[in-house]
């Protein structure tokens, strides 16, 4: 088992998707990471794209490791020659040869951005694990950041995306929780006495012309997403403490109409 999976493995701390579980339901949270019944998703391909990406810009060799590209095969027996040649590379994840072509527009597009080019090509590190255990109510906590930039002290998260416009962004950010991974990564860090002075989010699109933006959080934000993970946090140790995990409501529930008001 590879330093990767042992993190991905490690159920004796909760990362920021597992706050994210939490806040759906505890019961989301132990059924992807606790329960030993649990049955394993294959990730789409949507999730394979966006971890090639992050490991063709943060880590090459990483990306040679667990990528395959796979030849254009034809003519009689070419269904036979792919899966001898996927048999072949067991181990590597196989990526067609027009998912590898818009890996790479992604990456010469966010090598041209101004902003984005340095905050990643300037020093730092990238992918290293943080563990720590929160002050406020004592849980065990990981996080694993794509980059830390040591020139400005920045962590940077890279996001593949359909829409990089900062509309689709703020949807996607409220969605996703970003300010939450803002606020658990910066502390998480800090935790382990790195001086992060902010955060910012690389959007990057996943198809021509790869249209690059930049974002980031006020103070005042970032402070929201830290009272939100505290609270999943404190859930997540009483849960833990009892082994219960709840679901939803076992009630009726009444709708509303949005927009209705007093109709």
């Amino acid at each position: 088992m590879n330093e990767n999976e042992q993190y991905h493995n490690d159920t004796t701390r909760i990362s920021k998707s597992g706050t994210d579980l939490i806040n759906k339901t505890p019961a989301h949270y132990y059924e992807r990471y606790l329960n030993p019944d649990r049955i394993k998703v294959d990730d789409t391909k949507a999730l394979i794209i966006g971890s090639a990406f992050h490991a063709y810009i943060l880590e090459r060799d990483e990306f040679n490791s667990m990528f395959i590209i796979l030849p254009e095969f034809s003519g009689k027996g070419s269904r036979d020659k792919k899966e001898q040649f996927i048999l072949n590379n067991s181990g590597r994840q196989p990526l067609s040869i027009n998912d590898f072509q818009t890996i790479v527009g992604m990456s010469e597009a966010l090598n041209r951005h101004p902003i984005a080019s340095k905050l990643i090509n300037e020093s730092g590190f990238a992918e290293r694990a943080f563990h720590w255990t929160d002050k406020t109510t004592g849980a065990k906590c990981k996080c694993k950041p794509d980059r830390f930039n040591t020139t400005r002290n920045l962590i940077i998260d890279l996001k593949s995306t359909e829409d990089a416009s900062e509309k689709d962004f703020k949807y996607s950010a409220k969605k996703f929780r970003y300010y939450v991974q803002d606020a658990f990564y910066s502390d998480g860090m800090s935790a382990n006495g790195v001086n992060v002075a902010g955060f910012v989010f690389i959007s990057v699109e996943k198809s021509p012309p790869y249209l690059v933006q930049c974002f980031s959080y006020t103070e005042d934000e970032k402070e929201f997403g830290r009272a939100e993970y505290k609270k999943n946090l404190q859930t997540y140790v009483d849960c833990k403490a009892k082994n219960v995990w709840p679901g939803y409501p076992e009630t009726i529930t009444n709708l509303e109409i949005p927009g209705m008001g007093f109709l």
